[in-house]
């Protein structure tokens, strides 16, 4: 004899309420939110170091917005150039290195 049991709920239709939207914000957006902010938060600080390094002078990061998440990501301009190539490699390569 084969008894059937109903099939698991989907986890996501507790959040079709509208009391439960804050519920899906808290449980779903904001873990997302952290671990993208963090991420562009350490590769911004790679471009930092280096830019501390060899004193080049940067303009103050800022976002680009999207339209589904808060930001595309962040533009830091570089003020003054670079001594040499190997400093311009170093800038650029100092954020994606940090941040992965």
């Amino acid at each position: 004899i084969k008894i059937y049991q109903s099939p698991p709920a989907d986890p996501m239709t507790k959040y079709l309420d509208a009391e439960n939207v804050a519920g899906m914000v808290d449980d779903c957006v904001l873990p997302f939110l952290v671990y993208f902010f963090g991420i562009q938060g350490c590769h911004e600080l790679g471009h930092l170091l280096v830019q501390k390094r060899d004193n080049l002078k940067i303009s103050l990061p800022y976002h680009i917005p999207f339209a589904n998440i808060p930001f595309l990501g962040t533009r830091t301009e570089l003020i003054s150039s670079p001594k040499n190539v190997n400093s311009l490699f170093d800038y650029g390569f100092g954020g994606p290195a940090v941040g992965i």
